[in-house]
């Protein structure tokens, strides 16, 4: 496998087949090297020294990493439809919720009224109700597009959430910033692509793919999840409006996985089939 000079990053952005590619990661790639923090929360309870010690993370960490390594870092991620994404990640907030009730215990009494009502609604109620509908639209777009450091994150109410749906931040901005760092990473991979993503990383890294890749952290059949063929178009419209940004950089990012299966495949054309 590669010997990166850099240490290694994989920003999960949630409900983007991430848990799955973490985990074979993890399992083939520089072992003990890997820091074990997969959210905000966890991370912080390192110093910084403790930190940069380590050579390979991957977390729900969107750019605060960045802030927190004193050397530049490898980086990669996966991006996925905004719908698809959006519903998978309600359901699974809600079957999350009802597996771990002490989670209102931390919660302010108006938060967790909020929390409570998401629980209990259903998908196009929480698509119709702009106080809900912000803590899971343009998730990708905050995750690649804020810049975080210590001050803003913590005190975050929820994990991540109240650093990334602050009504201050103008997300003609973030977008901007989400491409350029779409630009800089080494591979951009795509969820409905999850197999080539995973190809294209195991080449770059140079693991050996396995036959079949792993398929971890499905949210579970009692929670159907809903397509573009189980809802109507009404609200397939709507949930594209509230991620309006999230589409622009999901497109941005398929252009970028597109050229680089191009030059993947054209790679493996040129190894004799001997080999």
């Amino acid at each position: 496998m590669k010997n990166l000079s850099n240490p290694f990053y994989f920003l999960h952005i949630p409900k983007t087949a991430g848990t799955s590619l973490s985990t074979f990661l993890e399992a083939n790639y520089r072992k003990g090297k890997w820091l074990k923090a997969h959210e905000i929360k966890d991370l912080l309870a390192f110093s910084r020294e403790e930190i940069n010690s380590y050579q390979c993370f991957h977390g729900h960490f969107g750019t605060l990493l960045f802030a927190l390594l004193n050397n530049p870092v490898t980086t990669i991620t996966m991006l996925r439809d905004p719908l698809d994404r959006l519903i998978s990640h309600i359901y699974f907030g809600q079957k999350w919720l009802s597996e771990n009730p002490e989670f209102y215990e931390h919660l302010s009494d108006e938060l967790s009224k909020t929390i409570n009502i998401f629980q209990h609604s259903s998908l196009e109620e929480i698509v119709e109700n702009p106080i809900l509908n912000m803590y899971f639209s343009n998730v990708q777009s905050r995750h690649l597009g804020c810049e975080l450091n210590l001050d803003t994150v913590r005190n975050a109410p929820v994990k991540f959430l109240g650093v990334l749906i602050g009504e201050e931040q103008d997300m003609n901005i973030v977008v901007a910033k989400a491409k350029e760092r779409l630009d800089q990473m080494a591979i951009v991979g795509i969820t409905e692509r999850f197999n080539d993503s995973c190809d294209l990383i195991c080449d770059f890294l140079n693991i050996k793919p396995p036959q079949i890749y792993p398929q971890l952290n499905v949210t579970s059949k009692q929670y159907k999840l809903k397509t573009y063929d189980d809802i109507s178009p009404e609200l397939a419209n709507k949930i594209r409006e509230i991620n309006k940004y999230d589409m622009e950089v999901y497109e941005y990012g398929k252009k970028i996985f597109e050229r680089q299966m191009k030059i993947f495949e054209e790679k493996k054309a040129k190894i004799p089939s001997s080999l």
